[in-house]
């Protein structure tokens, strides 16, 4: 029988075990690895902070969404309500799991990034 202790209780230094399924039964606190400090980050207790896109990179904004080895260049628009959002339209015809991937150049560094969101389902299919 294993008898887990709470972490909260400090007068427990054993945790005990049966002996014959385990040799290394009653170890002390000292002959365990200590466990590890979880530190609290500064956001943990902040306000969200409100994001905000790159703005400008329609011209040299390259996507393209690969399903079902068919690939397809998307023109990206940006969103004239939510600056730093772009839009493109597209309507699968298969269902199947998509690769996304997005070039871009953001002062002057080279931006790469290869997605694979879920699996599309189309409307035929339910």
């Amino acid at each position: 029988t294993i008898t887990k202790v709470a972490t909260s209780d400090k007068k427990s230094d054993t945790i005990k075990q049966d002996p014959q399924k385990n040799s290394n039964a009653d170890k002390t606190k000292a002959e365990k690895k200590p466990a590890a400090k979880v530190k609290k980050t500064p956001t943990e207790n902040t306000k969200p902070q409100k994001l905000s896109g790159v703005s400008g990179l329609s011209k040299n904004l390259e996507v393209t969404l690969k399903l079902n080895d068919k690939k397809t260049s998307l023109k990206m628009t940006e969103d004239p309500k939510i600056k730093g959002r772009y839009l493109a339209p597209f309507t699968p015809d298969k269902e199947g799991y998509p690769t996304v991937h997005i070039y871009t150049k953001i002062s002057k560094q080279d931006i790469e990034v290869t997605l694979h969101p879920e699996k599309i389902i189309t409307a035929k299919s339910k």
